[in-house]
Parts: structure tokens; C-alpha cells; sequence
């Protein structure tokens, strides 16, 4: 098994070795990353965080796939689920991680649709319209703000959104 694999790394070493420098940069692959930021957190009124209770038993970063159905939508393309939501602590503060890598291009808005039992008190679908900046310098891209239900919501400078729900009110408007 140990000559398979020092076989193996021979055989890779020599592969590279015979890649001239140009063919081995990131820009020449069109592979540049550009991550677009967004952090929210959901509370109460009386500051409680909606998502405390939403961790994978795995995972206590990861958000229990149970709890939520997430969607996105890229530049009015196919809008496709996110299995995997995680959550973000920022200055002792936990949000929940909307961030998306796009490969090769960066673009100004990213639709999510959002339901959530745990957080909202139903199975509304809750539309997240969320802003960048347009920048293709910029790999990491902060959300500037972001609409959510109808109401403009401006993001911190890194991104961090906080969302008041209202008890009485659990269709995400109060």
C-alpha cells in the first residue's frame, strides 16, 4: 500500500513539475471567488435570538435542516435550495449565515426565500432581497442592505443585519 501511494505522488510531483507558472494561476483558471456577505439575526421584542434551539445535534454551528427551507436566486436564474445554513457569531452576537460563493462573477442582488417554523411561527415563504456593491475588486462583498417582506433593512459594515419581530405580529412585518 505504501509504494501504491509514494507511486501515486511520483506520478503527481512529475505532472506539476511539467506545468509551466502561467498554467498554474488562479486568474488564467477564471476561478476567482467572490463571496457576498449577509448576517441576520431574528429577535423578539425583547431581544431574545428567534434561533437559539435551531442546531444540528451534529453540529452547533450548523442550523438543523428541519428547522427551515432556504432558497436562492442568482441573477434571475434557476432559484435552487441551500442544505446547509450556518450560523455566524459577531462581536458575542450568533446571526444566521446567508453567504454565498459565487465562482468567476460578483453580482448586485441575491433573492433568498425563507420559511421557518422556528423563527416565525408558521410556514410563510419570507423574500429576502438582499444589495451588494458593485465592485468586481472586491472578493469579499458585504451585503449593503436588503429587503425583507417589503421593508428596506441597511446592513452594518460587516454585513449584520438585526430584525425585530413583533410576538403578535409572526409574518416577519412588525
Amino acid at each position: 500500500m505504501k509504494k501504491l501511494f509514494f507511486l501515486w505522488v511520483a506520478i503527481v510531483s512529475m505532472g506539476l513539475a511539467s506545468c509551466n507558472e502561467s498554467e498554474l494561476e488562479i486568474d488564467d483558471l477564471n476561478t476567482r471567488p467572490y463571496i457576498h456577505d449577509l448576517f441576520i439575526a431574528f429577535e423578539d421584542e425583547a431581544g431574545n435570538n428567534l434561533a437559539v434551539g435551531m442546531s444540528s445535534p451534529k453540529d452547533t454551528n450548523i442550523v438543523n435542516e428541519n428547522d427551515y427551507n432556504l432558497y436562492v436566486t442568482v441573477r434571475g436564474g434557476s432559484r435552487y435550495p441551500v442544505y446547509k445554513l450556518k450560523y455566524k457569531t459577531i462581536n458575542g452576537k450568533r446571526y444566521l449565515d446567508f453567504s454565498r460563493v459565487l465562482l468567476n462573477h460578483y453580482v448586485e442582488s441575491i433573492t433568498f426565500e425563507f420559511i421557518c417554523k422556528h423563527i416565525f411561527g408558521n410556514t410563510t415563504r419570507h423574500q429576502i432581497e438582499a444589495q451588494y456593491e458593485a465592485s468586481d475588486v472586491e472578493v469579499i462583498r458585504p451585503c449593503v442592505g436588503f429587503e425583507f417582506d417589503g421593508t428596506y433593512y441597511p446592513a452594518g459594515p460587516d454585513g449584520t443585519v438585526t430584525i425585530k419581530l413583533c410576538e403578535t405580529d409572526s409574518d416577519g412585518k412588525g
